[in-house]
Formats: structure tokens, C-alpha cells, sequence
């Protein structure tokens, strides 16, 4: 929540400034969603793994595999429209704030179905 929360208030402070906003602030910004992106990101992907057991270091593999492709397609995207503001950049961590939110909510939401009962348990 707070690194959506710091997300929300990057864009807003970049529209504010029409895509200029204090190099310092902006940095101090940036510097605080890395900060947490680089503290969730690998615990999360651990507890991710945990219930996979044997299976885990194939998954590892493949989420790591992902994770590089999709990062490095997005960083891209995100680098051809830098021109003349650091908008898209504000809008990016916006929407990846976005996104984890909607994701770790919609786990908490009660499921429709059952959850089964295990006999000899």
C-alpha cells in the first residue's frame, strides 16, 4: 500500500509541475519506490515458492525468466516515450502500484467455491 500510496503521490506532484518536478523530490521519490521494490519483490517471490516444494527451483527459473522479459520490455517502452518529461515514468510506477494492489486484494476477497474438506486430516 505504501509504495502505492508514494506512487500516487509521484504522478500527482509530475502533473502538478506539467511533467517537471523538482529533481530532488522526484529523486527522493524514485529512490523510496526502489526502496521498496527491492525489500518486497524477493520475499514475496519466496513465500510464492514455499507450497511448490521439489517444484520450486523449476518455478524459480521460470519466474525469473519472466520477470526479466516483461521488465525489460516494459523498461524499454517506458525509455522510448522519456522525451520531454519523466510522465511516463510516474505513470508506470503508478500502474505497477496499481496492479499489486488489485492483486493482493482480490486474494483476500471470500472465494465463491468452497474449500474442500480433506478426509484422514
Amino acid at each position: 500500500m505504501a509504495y502505492f500510496i508514494l506512487a500516487s503521490l509521484l504522478l500527482g506532484l509530475t502533473m502538478m509541475q506539467h511533467g517537471a518536478p523538482n529533481i530532488y523530490i522526484f529523486f527522493t521519490f524514485v529512490a523510496l519506490l526502489q526502496g521498496i521494490n527491492i525489500a518486497a519483490e524477493p520475499n514475496s517471490s519466496a513465500l510464492a515458492f514455499e507450497p511448490l516444494g521439489s517444484a520450486a527451483g523449476m518455478a524459480a527459473a521460470i519466474y525469473g525468466t519472466s520477470f526479466l522479459v516483461i521488465g525489460a520490455t516494459l523498461g524499454a517502452f517506458i525509455d522510448r516515450l522519456l522525451v520531454d518529461s519523466v510522465m511516463p515514468l510516474a505513470i508506470g510506477y503508478f500502474i505497477v502500484g496499481l496492479v499489486a494492489v488489485i492483486l493482493v486484494y482480490s486474494e483476500r476477497c471470500p472465494s465463491p467455491f468452497p474449500t474442500p474438506v480433506r478426509v484422514g486430516e
